[in-house]
């Protein structure tokens, strides 16, 4: 019985120091996917991903039935624009904060005109008559910094080339800056 309190606190002490070490981890990562990104190549513009590779250091495990890419976006005070042509599949646009949480979502059923247009910026504009009437969805970024992700889905491989010409065709700018398409996919 002596040695019951002994080991409970000793129980109690392991189960915390293992909690606080899960939730510090995120925080004190040096490598996390903002950063992985960035070795991609230039902010605002779409960069492939790989998935043929099991171990990709882009992103791991990602769906082979799928092609993916990432736009990294700094807004400094400006905004970004997306632009996505879509086909007949599922294509959708994941958009994430610097530490990687998610905040919107959208997929083609959004589209206008067979492209998804979206305007990201830190803060609401007015909007006049004019802006109404055309088809850009308005995001609200949480942070300044953060990092959109592309996944098209490729049903078979006869539409892989159609799909990547989707990719191709993906643009992610700053509104001030010139816009950047997709290169050959790896």
């Amino acid at each position: 019985m002596r040695w019951f309190f002994p080991i409970l606190v000793g129980l109690v002490l392991g189960g915390l120091v293992h909690i606080g070490t899960l939730i510090a981890i995120p925080h004190l990562s040096p490598n996390d996917a903002y950063q992985r990104f960035g070795k991609l190549g230039a902010d605002n513009t779409f960069h492939a991903l790989a998935t043929h590779r099991a171990n990709a250091p882009d992103l791991p495990f990602l769906d082979p039935a799928f092609r993916h890419a990432v736009c990294r976006f700094a807004l400094n005070g400006s905004a970004a624009r997306i632009q996505v042509p879509v086909g007949d599949t599922f294509t959708a646009l994941s958009f994430y904060n610097r530490q990687g949480v998610p905040f919107f979502s959208i997929n083609e059923r959004s589209a206008s005109q067979n492209k998804i247009d979206v305007l990201l910026q830190t803060d609401e504009v007015e909007r006049d008559e004019d802006e109404r009437q055309d088809q850009t969805i308005r995001i609200a970024a949480p942070s300044q910094t953060g990092f959109v992700l592309l996944h098209a889905f490729v049903p078979s491989p006869s539409q892989a080339e159609e799909i990547d010409a989707v990719m191709r065709g993906a643009q992610c700018s700053s509104v001030d800056g010139p816009s950047g398409g997709l290169p050959d996919a790896r």
